[in-house]
């Protein structure tokens, strides 16, 4: 089966997907809603501004990719469905993604509370500097999991 990628503002095919790994492309400005990515090898993608509103990407390996300004209500990413656009940092030791409900550091996606109820012991068998990590950016990020999902008004 192949894909075509349009740009959503031309239309121009600025892409064609027939299971070819994805990683590197530049999707910038891509209508993707609705498309099944699951599996896709999306690493280092510039997906700046793409609308990707609906599309499966679980199982997707997005590490590195731009998702600056996409549209990903309704996206089920990493299993998990969006209801609005997850916050994206990036700049520090490992990408963070954040939902309403959880976040992903690095490769590890867990609910906001079990990040907030992880022992310093279970910290440190995710990566051997995620507690030095962990120490420094817990609170800060805590706070913004509190204020995306709304309990911070």
């Amino acid at each position: 089966m192949t894909i075509e990628i349009k740009n959503r503002f031309t239309g121009a095919v600025i892409f064609t997907y027939d299971g070819a790994d994805l990683s590197g492309a530049n999707l910038s400005g891509a209508n993707l809603s609705g498309a099944n990515l699951s599996g896709a090898k999306l690493s280092g993608v510039d997906l700046y501004g793409a609308n990707l509103s609906g599309a499966n990407l679980s199982g997707a390996n997005l590490s590195g990719a731009d998702l600056s300004r996409a549209k990903l209500s309704g996206a089920n990413l990493y299993g998990i469905s969006l209801t609005k656009n997850p916050l994206v940092i990036t700049g520090l030791s490992w990408w963070i993604l954040i939902t309403e409900d959880h976040m992903k550091i690095g490769c590890q996606v867990h609910t906001h509370d079990q990040w907030e109820s992880f022992t310093d012991d279970e910290i440190s068998k995710m990566d051997s500097k995620a507690l030095s990590f962990w120490d420094t950016w817990k609170t800060p990020l805590l706070t913004i999991c509190k204020s995306h999902k709304g309990d911070i008004k």
